[in-house]
C-alpha cells in the first residue's frame, strides 16, 4: 500500500477537481481480485480509480483495507488531501 500512496492521492486530487467537497472512506477488499467493499464518498469515479491503482496487488494478500480521503483546511496540522495511512494496516 505504501508504494501506491501517491497514486491514491492522485485519484483523490482528480476527484477533488470535479467535486471540491468530496471526502469519505473507501474500503477495499484485497484477495484474488481487488474490489470495493464499501464507499462513503459516493463517487464511482474515485472508487474505479482506487480499484485500478490497487489491481496489481491482487493475489498478494487477503485483507479489507479502509482508505480515508479527507479534506484538511490549509494551514491545519493535518496531512492534506492524502489517503489515510492505509499502509499502517500492513
Amino acid at each position: 500500500m505504501v508504494a501506491r500512496r501517491s497514486d491514491l492521492t492522485a485519484c483523490y486530487a482528480d476527484e477533488l477537481r470535479r467535486d471540491p467537497a468530496i471526502d469519505g472512506v473507501v474500503v477495499v477488499d484485497l484477495g484474488r481480485q481487488v474490489g470495493v467493499a464499501a464507499d462513503s464518498t459516493g463517487s464511482s469515479t474515485l472508487t474505479a480509480c482506487v480499484e485500478r491503482v490497487l489491481a496489481p496487488l491482487a493475489g498478494s494478500a487477503v485483507a479489507s483495507v479502509p482508505i480515508r480521503f479527507e479534506l484538511v483546511a490549509p494551514g491545519s496540522a493535518g496531512t492534506g488531501t492524502t489517503p489515510a495511512d492505509a499502509a499502517k494496516s500492513e
